[in-house]
């Protein structure tokens, strides 16, 4: 399903609220969009680790992901899409997968699991799909 991107902020926020039985990872993969950049198509899978936050920043037009890589007073590694366009989720009673879009292309995935097993224990905002 993908998001109207005047819901981002609160559905991200809704994830925030159970941040600490969430862990998640980021994932950063080119789209080809054309031959040139089908050629130099790379990846970069980060490890994961809790969730720390996940927020819309409409002034700075960017989502900030911070994930804490060794518990809960481990360092925190901050990923910075900037300029997304889209924002569709892939739901499932165990995982999530949120793919974020640029302006370039840029595909980033942000897996996310409930450390407890369950996603639905979390309340989280009804996504509002796009039109």
């Amino acid at each position: 399903m993908t998001l109207e991107n005047d819901s981002w902020s609160e559905y991200f926020d809704s994830l925030n609220g159970c941040a600490e039985r969430l862990k998640a990872a980021v994932t950063l993969a080119r789209v080809p969009l054309s031959p040139a950049r089908a050629r130099r198509q790379d990846a970069h899978v980060a490890r994961g680790g809790l969730l720390e936050t996940i927020r819309f920043d409409s002034g700075r037009d960017e989502i900030e992901i911070a994930i804490c890589q060794n518990g809960s007073s481990g360092a925190s590694i901050r990923y910075f899409v900037p300029a997304p366009r889209s924002v569709t989720i892939e739901d499932s009673s165990l995982s999530k997968v949120i793919a974020v879009t640029d302006a370039e292309g840029v595909r980033t995935l942000i897996s996310i699991a409930s450390l407890d097993g369950e996603l639905g224990q979390c309340k989280l905002a009804a996504a509002q799909p796009a039109h």
